[in-house]
């Protein structure tokens, strides 16, 4: 079964915006920055899928990214990621999007299924068991 939803996640790659969107609520903390980066910048995810999620974060955000930079993203402590089993995923992904105004940073990316340094598999089970219902965050 897994190995079929990698298969299947693969092959939706191609089109990031055709995956099922979630919105995990409350929101979920993460650690992200560009790869050669001193210092990880707070954000959080603010809505996930097997394509890509987007991050928020604050306005003074330094994450040192720009449009197709490939960087890293790590769930941080929550007692709902904790409870998600989400914490400490590790994932690699790369820009396609950057909105940056007085009230946010917002970072929409690609996940990268290649590399070792990614959990793809936890990522593909917790999303599907927010299809299911199951994985939703309290």
């Amino acid at each position: 079964m897994q190995a079929a939803a990698l298969k299947t996640a693969a092959q939706v790659r191609a089109e990031r915006r055709a995956t099922v969107r979630y919105s995990p609520d409350p929101l979920v903390p993460v650690l992200f920055a560009h790869r050669d980066a001193a210092t990880p910048t707070a954000g959080l995810l603010a809505d996930v899928s097997l394509g890509g999620c987007r991050i928020v974060a604050p306005p003074t955000a330094r994450p040192e990214l720009h449009w197709g930079d490939p960087f890293r993203i790590v769930v941080s402590y929550s007692e709902s990621s904790r409870a998600a089993g989400v914490e400490g995923l590790r994932l690699a992904a790369h820009v396609v999007r950057l909105v940056a105004d007085a009230n946010s940073l917002v970072v929409h990316c690609q996940f990268s299924i290649d590399g070792h340094d990614g959990d793809w598999s936890r990522l593909v089970g917790w999303i599907a068991r927010m299809g299911q219902g199951e994985g939703t965050l309290r």
